[in-house]
């Protein structure tokens, strides 16, 4: 008998250790997803400000008018 007390005693402390860590680790994972969607979310809104505000700064006219004329002229390529 003392070959299977053993074998519980030890499955009992495996279970004690296994069954916290694996909370431990969903918690983990949960955190570490909700802060890269964040981040993504961040990069997304200063890659998009950049654009705006930097790259693509003509107005709204200025790239109708560049089209019109890109089009009467004949040309197939578009405005950027």
């Amino acid at each position: 008998m003392p070959g299977v007390a053993a074998a519980l005693v030890a499955t009992v402390t495996g279970l004690l250790v296994a069954i916290p860590a694996m909370f431990a680790y969903n918690f983990m994972v949960t955190t570490i997803r909700a802060i890269t969607q964040e981040l993504d979310g961040y990069a997304t809104r200063y890659a998009t400000q950049i654009v705006h505000g930097y790259v693509d700064n003509r107005d709204l006219e200025d790239k109708i008018a560049m089209a019109l004329t890109r089009s009467e002229m004949g040309e197939n390529t578009p405005a950027i």
